[in-house]
């Protein structure tokens, strides 16, 4: 597939850039790229951009021909998103560093229920 293609030149391009993946991120892609692009900021930015960009485009071309509308589709996408979110939730840095601003019991329920909600079925 064409986004493939891309994420590996991009993956190419920028390996001496690539971070190793913590080991709570077990739930993403084996595309996902974790890069540290210090002094390259703007050469990685515009990679970002172009994956994007080829990602929306490719979406709009599914959505067109119902490719997400059956049910079983609905369903896998809805655990995938829940993997996400479970996930993320385990970044430790992320709730404290929203702890620092609004709190510990808050920032959990934000995390929790607004940014990295999970859906049942």
């Amino acid at each position: 597939m064409y986004l493939q293609a891309a994420i590996k030149q991009v993956r190419d391009k920028f390996i001496h850039l690539l971070r190793p993946l913590p080991e709570w991120i077990d739930f993403m892609s084996p595309d996902f790229l974790m890069l540290s692009p210090k002094e390259e900021y703007k050469n990685v930015e515009q990679a970002c951009v172009t994956l994007f960009e080829i990602y929306i485009g490719l979406s709009k071309v599914f959505d067109k021909n119902n490719k997400f509308l059956n049910w079983e589709e609905t369903l896998a996408h809805m655990e995938g998103q829940n993997k996400y979110s479970l996930g993320q939730r385990k970044n430790s840095k992320t709730q404290k560093a929203l702890a620092k601003y609004i709190g510990e019991e808050a920032s959990k329920k934000f995390i929790d229920e607004t940014l990295f909600p999970t859906y049942f079925y």
